[in-house]
């Protein structure tokens, strides 16, 4: 058995990373990098699931709901946030980082809209969001109703000057709106305990020089042998 944590952006996930390496064996985020803004396909995390037999569980932002990982064999996870708070953290911690100049740009680019439904589906549309992750059998968790008990990390500092209108957020955030009440209202969802419950609590953890090997020596062989040809690496927001 393992576990699949698909890391939506600006959803808890450095919180929720932390947890769950505490509950789940040799869990290993996988970095963004090598090639920021794409998928890790399915012969990439065969690959690495291969070399790492005795990791219980992977997370990261490359991890994507549309690809075809999820089987009997997969815990499958995803969180999802309140869409106009996830959208101003985003907003933020894009103009903090240089990603984005200001708030206009980040607003204008539409590669920010939709986050979460696009993320999921690969789309815009999130009733095919919701197919998915009811088909596949994903577990869905919600950040502010499943996760009060986790400490925030990586918390976004306000910038001055940032202001947004929160009906434009609605009107940009429609799709995700709709996908994050269809899981609000459903009232079957299993908790973070019910999820990690056929795990060891007490894993041990893996060296600090393993975890480097691992984020930049394996990753990027596995890339190299099995990324999609012509694959360039791309920056966030294009």
């Amino acid at each position: 058995m393992r576990l699949l944590f698909a890391h939506i952006e600006k959803c808890g996930g450095t919180s929720i990373h932390r947890h769950l390496s505490q509950k789940v064996p040799n869990y290993v985020v996988l970095k963004p990098t090598p090639r920021h803004g794409t998928c890790m396909n399915v012969k990439q995390l065969k690959f690495i699931s291969k070399i790492l037999r005795s990791s219980e569980g992977f997370g990261g932002h490359r991890l994507r709901i549309f690809e075809d990982y999820f089987n009997e064999k997969i815990i499958g996870l995803i969180v999802l946030r309140d869409p106009i708070e996830r959208y101003k953290s985003h907003l933020i911690h894009a103009v903090q980082r240089g990603i984005c100049n200001n708030e206009n740009e980040f607003i204008s680019n539409d590669y920010y809209e939709n986050f979460m439904t696009k993320r999921i589906s690969n789309s815009t549309s999130s009733k095919r969001a919701i197919e998915l992750l009811l088909s596949k059998k994903i577990n869905v968790l919600i950040l502010e109703k499943d996760f009060e008990f986790l400490s925030k990390e990586n918390k976004a500092l306000s910038v001055k000057n940032i202001s947004i209108d929160r009906e434009l957020i609605k009107e940009k955030n429609k799709e995700d709106l709709l996908l994050y009440q269809y899981f609000i209202n459903q009232l079957k969802r299993k908790n973070i305990n019910e999820i990690l419950m056929d795990f060891d609590n007490k894993p041990k953890p893996i060296g600090l020089i393993k975890k480097i090997f691992i984020q930049n020596i394996i990753q990027e062989i596995a890339f190299f042998l099995f990324g999609n040809k012509g694959e360039k690496k791309i920056k966030r927001g294009e």
